[in-house]
């Protein structure tokens, strides 16, 4: 027997099995129904509802114009959906989300209630959809990060400076990943201070620029921030809530101004060794969770590899330019070797024949006497220029010697006046007497040229004066533990000053560190002051900086003295020049040389014996080795070196005194003469007075 189904039980059914908000109201607004899945949802019971009027019970439906819906659907008969991502909601629901309370996302349906063909109110069908926006925005933020961590690896890929890295990160943290605020801080070591080396999102906010944020690493309050946290422990910091934290409390007045309300900061750990931190900001709320923070320590990985990578790669090709430039300068020095052994064979000439004319065929009282003076003069002063060409160009092992350090000092500044522009002056004031320093003439010669070059450098676009002073000062306890000398006693003291523009007090606290430098690519490599704090302390002194912006700078160095300056010797030109009548073996492949060789040493009263051929001279000396009292020979010749011939002489007979001249060699030294068995090693040009003595000290040395 079929029974007739009951519609109202039917409807009372699917009124309260529904998984939907069910609302009746009446044409006057009021509340007829009020299901249970509202019940539950609102926490009010239908028996307090009924009745009620809407817009009175739920002010918010006019308070954000959605009344109007409801109106027009009974007034006009018309249907209405209000979806969740325009209207959100339309009665004000609270859900609980991750221990969260929000608002419900709503899709809300509006139906006219019609009864005998007229409208008796209407229908209002209410649908949570929170969950299924939240697992959208989700996706959708999900997405978002993956973009931006492709973005960032292809970034890595591209750039080849830190700067770059960092400016590129922060774009994509901002653009791409949706961060409201995105910056990279590096850590001082010293001054535990955090400084921004990149940031994003705040290019019309006063940040950084103003110096009105303040962040450190250390235990003071600007220090127990998330990135104080993070440097110190090397794990990730986050705070959902920030506008509360206490411990954002010396930036609060920031966080408000820009409403900031979620943050994180990741540490960038470059070779086991915290560099700086990737801080983000949100305007949202709980952001930062576990998923998400694991992509962004993936970042902060890739950030980290990245830096390693660039600062591998700048290393190698400062390795290279290194390497290419002392190539160069190998090459520069083998060129001015060879350009040095000619020019210093042409000087011996003419400074040999010009003091012959001098010495013996012209008068005093001679016009040309003062001409034959002026022509010895300028070959003097050439003869200078090519030892100062060597001793830059040329690489020497260090060799430390009692050292007047005047005579660097005046060198240097005759090398310096053709090069620095017009507009600077150079003023010197070298006290008399002053003690000898140990050190190597070359490197002395490094650090006079560095630290003038550099002085010639602050001055090149108004110019101004370089003023270089020299002299003796005693230095007390108390002063040398101030200026880290190793003991009080006497010091020579050299001081280069400047009237240019000046340094920062940061800027003197780095001058001294590898590779740091003011100057624009390709100006300076970073390692001249460097080296020269090598230098000087090698030589167990120091050098101090005093320098303002636009007031100059003054650099001081501090080296022990050794004794004082003997007092000038007599003039040599007031005694005679020694002569002798011994046999002498003079060899030389420079014709212009053996001929005045020749010359000079028949004039002195010697019987001379000249050859060009190293080879030549051996097969003399084989014939008749105890017809020679002296051998003088070159050190530069084909086939036979100078101190290879000395060998092969001194197998012959053990006892022959050698003297080895040289223009310019690289590899032969006083010392590597000396201990072949050499009596004498002098360079080229040499004039007749000092030929004649050094003659005389070895032969008469031998006669003893």
């Amino acid at each position: 027997m079929t029974e007739r189904i009951n519609p109202a039980a039917i409807a009372e059914i699917l009124t309260e099995g529904l998984s939907r908000g069910l609302i009746v109201i009446s044409t006057d607004y009021r509340i007829l129904l009020w299901n249970r899945w509202m019940e539950k949802h609102s926490g009010i019971k239908e028996s307090e509802m009924l009745g009620q009027n809407i817009f009175e019970k739920f002010p918010e439906i006019q308070e954000r114009n959605k009344e109007s819906y409801l109106k027009q659907c009974i007034e006009n008969k018309r249907n209405f959906i209000l979806s969740p991502l325009i209207h959100h909601y339309l009665i004000p629901l609270d859900i609980v989300k991750n221990d969260e309370t929000m608002q419900m996302s709503q899709y809300v349906k509006i139906y006219p209630f019609p009864t005998s063909g007229e409208t008796a109110g209407a229908v209002i069908i209410i649908r949570d959809l929170t969950e299924q926006i939240l697992y959208e925005r989700e996706i959708a933020r999900l997405t978002r990060l993956l973009r931006g961590i492709r973005n960032v690896n292809q970034l890595i890929t591209r750039v080849e400076s830190e700067d770059r890295l960092m400016n590129g990160v922060c774009e994509i943290m901002v653009r791409d990943m949706g961060y409201r605020f995105s910056w990279i801080g590096r850590i001082e070591t010293a001054g535990f201070h955090v400084i921004p080396a990149a940031w994003s999102g705040f290019e019309n906010e006063i940040f950084f620029d103003a110096g009105t944020i303040e962040v450190r690493w250390d235990d003071s309050e600007y220090g127990q921030g998330l990135i104080g946290r993070a440097v110190r422990s090397g794990k990730t910091q986050f705070s959902n809530q920030i506008q509360t934290d206490p411990a954002f409390k010396p930036w609060r007045d920031f966080i408000h101004r820009t409403d900031l309300r979620s943050s994180c900061a990741l540490p960038l750990n470059v070779d086991g060794q915290i560099i700086g931190t990737l801080n983000l900001c949100s305007t949202e709320k709980n952001v930062f969770h576990a998923e998400e923070l694991d992509l962004l320590e993936e970042v902060a990985s890739d950030i980290s590899f990245a830096v390693k990578m660039i600062r591998d790669r700048n290393i190698h090709l400062q390795a290279e330019e290194q390497l290419r430039h002392s190539q160069k300068m190998e090459a520069v020095g083998l060129l001015a070797g060879g350009i040095a052994h000619d020019f210093n064979n042409i000087l011996a000439i003419i400074i040999g024949y010009t003091e012959i004319m001098k010495m013996f065929d012209i008068s005093p009282d001679n016009p040309i006497y003062g001409k034959l003076e002026a022509i010895l003069g300028a070959s003097y002063r050439a003869k200078e220029l090519v030892e100062q060409i060597l001793t830059f160009c040329h690489k020497t092992k260090t060799q430390k010697e009692p050292l007047q350090l005047a005579i660097v000092v005046k060198e240097t500044l005759k090398f310096l006046r053709a090069s620095l522009p017009a507009t600077v002056e150079i003023t010197q004031h070298l006290e008399k007497n002053v003690g000898t320093v140990l050190a190597d003439p070359g490197q002395m010669h490094q650090v006079m040229m560095n630290l003038c070059t550099n002085a010639a450098h602050a001055m090149k676009e108004k110019g101004g004066i370089l003023h270089v002073e020299l002299r003796e000062t005693k230095i007390d306890a108390q002063t040398a533990r101030q200026i880290q000398l190793p003991k009080s006693g006497s010091y020579v003291n050299l001081a280069v000053k400047d009237t240019g523009c000046g340094m920062d007090e940061k800027t003197q606290k780095q001058i001294f560190d590898p590779y740091f430098t003011t100057k624009e690519v390709g100006e300076g490599t970073g390692l001249g002051l460097s080296v020269v704090h090598g230098i000087v302390s090698d030589c167990k002194g120091t050098i101090t900086v005093k320098s303002e912006p636009g007031k100059g700078s003054i650099f001081e160095v501090f080296l022990p003295a050794n004794e004082k300056k003997t007092e000038e010797s007599q003039s040599e030109d007031s005694e005679p020049i020694p002569r002798g009548n011994e046999c002498i073996l003079f060899v030389d492949d420079e014709e212009g040389i053996l001929t005045f060789g020749q010359t000079v040493l028949s004039f002195l009263g010697y019987e001379i014996v000249v050859t060009m051929n190293s080879m030549e001279a051996l097969e003399i000396f084989r014939k008749e080795p105890n017809r020679f009292d002296l051998v003088i020979t070159d050190q530069t010749m084909p086939k036979m070196t100078g101190d290879e011939l000395s060998r092969e002489l001194m197998r012959i007979r053990h006892d022959i005194p050698i003297i080895l001249c040289t223009g310019f060699a690289e590899k032969m030294t006083a010392a590597m003469a000396e201990s072949i068995g050499i009596r004498a090693y002098v360079i080229k040009p040499l004039n007749t007075r000092k030929i004649a003595r050094i003659i005389r000290e070895v032969l008469d040395g031998e006669n003893r």
